[in-house]
């Protein structure tokens, strides 16, 4: 079922179910049916959980090699690998493999950045629903290239 916009003056989106129920009454007209109860029920999409346990490993000349458990739910798209110089201030577009953040569907990153600077790294995963939802920011590590 497509998604579609829930009236023309909102950004809101949803889907539509519709289904018809056409009651017969028996052959000889006797009996009719009836409509006692109707259950619909739905699991929410929840946001998938912030990644845990992040390590890295220095590669030399800038690299370095971000590591974290891959995240449990089945949906989960990607992750987001945000940078920079300041505590949960992740606005950098040091590394040579782009701006922060980049996104990555591994449960890893290398990353090449200047070398003998303190970067703040911190991860967020990405599911796939309709509308991305992102996880809390895991916690943060610093790291120095060499």
């Amino acid at each position: 079922i497509p998604w579609v916009l829930v009236n023309n003056n909102s950004v809101l989106i949803g889907k539509y179910i519709q289904w018809k129920l056409v009651f017969y009454s028996s052959y000889s007209g006797s009996y009719t049916p009836y409509l006692y109860d109707f259950v619909y029920s739905f699991e929410p999409n929840l946001p998938p959980a912030k990644p845990k346990n992040i390590t890295y490993q220095l590669l030399g000349d800038g690299k370095v090699k971000i590591i974290w458990d891959k995240n449990i739910e089945p949906d989960i798209k990607g992750y987001l690998v945000y940078y920079g110089k300041s505590s949960r201030y992740y606005v950098s577009n040091d590394a040579k493999e782009g701006p922060s953040p980049i996104f990555t569907e591994e449960n890893y990153i290398v990353l090449t950045l200047p070398i003998y600077v303190d970067y703040y790294i911190s991860i967020r995963a990405l599911d796939n629903a309709y509308v991305y939802q992102k996880s809390e920011f895991s916690d943060e590590i610093v790291v120095r290239t060499q």
